[in-house]
């Protein structure tokens, strides 16, 4: 299957003010974006494990004419660096949904570990 990004759960997102989002809540683990136009913001509650790359890609480009996609990949690939994504693409794994819901505290804390594009419940 595709790879479906999500942000960390273990990483909250905050909308700082209009211009300004927060990733993070602790000294080591925390960046602060400038957001001029609300398409970073837009681009991180697309990711929430649902939707393939590409249809990201083309819901943002949609909505937001001037970006490249160029543009979309390298903000994707640059929070991935960060360790701020997983991939929660459910056929990555063979654990049921209630083993999902049941070990989510245990996955949560290994994803502050997980490398990017894998998923923490493998």
């Amino acid at each position: 299957m595709g790879y479906k990004p999500a942000c960390n759960p273990v990483y909250p997102v905050y909308l700082n003010d209009a211009r300004t989002i927060r990733i993070g809540n602790t000294p080591d683990k925390m960046i602060e974006l400038e957001d001029e136009s609300g398409s970073v913001y837009q681009l991180i509650q697309l990711m929430d494990g649902t939707r393939d790359l590409d249809v990201i890609t083309e819901l943002i480009k949609d909505k937001y004419h001037e970006i490249t996609y160029e543009e979309i990949n390298a903000a994707i690939v640059e929070l991935e660096n960060l360790g701020f994504l997983i991939n929660s693409e459910k056929s990555d794994h063979n654990l049921k949904d209630y083993e999902i819901e049941r070990f989510k505290g245990n996955i949560n804390y290994i994803s502050h570990h997980t490398p990017p594009r894998q998923n923490p419940a493998l």
